[in-house]
């Protein structure tokens, strides 16, 4: 992968093995920057999750042997969390969960920067909205009505707490990355004040925040939050 914006370019995901199908994705600058956000991912995750459950999350994780993946830092980490880690072969069959996840999410990344013909450097904002939209929308071999509703992987790992209703509300609220619109200006002027005519921004989409937008101004370059656009 190339160097993103923020000078990432390594990108990892985990994945729950349980019928729900969950999993988180993250990026790195450094291979050896691993420990540092990985087993912060996770105490981030038992914090959301665990209360829904009466049995620990997060108890086991299978890796492959990969350098990062062998060092006694990383294994240290695992017994300090609370992780038992275990190593899969060589062969990629063995880790087959791993490497079509990995495959699919790297599909979805290239399919959202065709969409709008995003730059090179801006693949992590992709790779972050394939799991955003993925983890809202049911697998297919959940689906078994006419209608196409069934509970998405967001919903069964919260265990229902984030409802079919919460999750569609945030679809509504979607706009893919590398979109451009009119964003309401984030000053505080009145409608009244006519010293100020223009009452939007322009700015380009960079991800979602639950069910809120993210932008970035085309001029500035600040970064914002905001459902009100056009």
């Amino acid at each position: 992968m190339s160097f993103t914006y923020r000078g990432r370019k390594y990108a990892y995901t985990y994945i729950d093995e349980s019928p729900s199908g969950y999993f988180e994705g993250f990026t790195l600058v450094l291979r050896s920057d691993l420990c540092d956000v990985f087993f912060e991912k996770v105490r981030d995750f038992r914090k959301r999750f665990q209360p829904e459950w009466n049995y620990p999350l997060f108890r086991e994780l299978k890796v492959d042997c990969a350098g990062e993946h062998i060092s006694g830092r990383f294994q240290e980490g695992c017994v300090n969390n609370n992780i038992a880690l275990e190593y899969g072969s060589d062969r990629k069959e063995n880790m087959g969960l791993a490497e079509v996840t990995m495959k699919h999410r790297e599909l979805g990344t290239k399919k959202a920067m065709i969409e709008r013909n995003m730059l090179v450097e801006e693949w992590e904002y992709a790779f972050e909205q394939d799991e955003w939209l993925t983890l809202r929308y049911p697998k297919m071999k959940d689906l078994k009505s006419n209608d196409g509703d069934a509970a998405s992987p967001l919903e069964k790992m919260s265990n229902g707490r984030i409802s079919r209703s919460m999750i569609t509300t945030e679809l509504q609220n979607f706009v893919p990355v590398g979109q451009l619109c009119h964003v309401k200006a984030q000053s505080k002027s009145k409608g009244s004040n006519l010293a100020t005519v223009c009452r939007s921004e322009l700015a380009v989409a960079v991800g979602m925040v639950s069910g809120v937008v993210k932008w970035m101004d085309v001029k500035t370059k600040a970064r914002f939050r905001s459902n009100d656009w056009q």
